[in-house]
């Protein structure tokens, strides 16, 4: 199964309807006490991660935020598997996925 760049009309489409489709999606991480999601598109929409084990796969792979509300915040490019379930489109899986840290220095980090 290859890849299809998420769009915003793609997400809105019946696409998901007959199962898991693989894509590569654009956004902000978050991972914290409001949940575990990725922010889609200009619209703010929150893609729920179901992914068990993503933190620790996270925190394997690259730092987190110290100090702070949430452990994530940050742009990231991901290869994932995205399903409906319970009426809702979800992040069932995260095959790979490049973050990107804009503090003083832009720091990238694979995971």
């Amino acid at each position: 199964m290859s890849e299809e760049v998420l769009t915003l009309e793609m997400f809105h489409s019946s696409t998901f309807a007959d199962g898991a489709v693989r894509v590569e999606m654009d956004g902000i991480l978050h991972i914290g006490p409001k949940g575990f999601f990725i922010l889609f598109s200009h619209e703010k929409i929150k893609i729920p991660i179901i992914e068990e084990g993503i933190v620790r796969r996270l925190l394997h792979a690259v730092p987190c935020y110290l100090g702070g509300e949430n452990l994530y915040r940050d742009t990231v490019r991901v290869v994932a598997t995205l399903q409906k379930m319970d009426g809702r489109v979800k992040i069932r899986t995260i095959e790979s996925g490049v973050l990107t840290r804009e503090e003083e220095e832009e720091e990238i980090y694979a995971f």
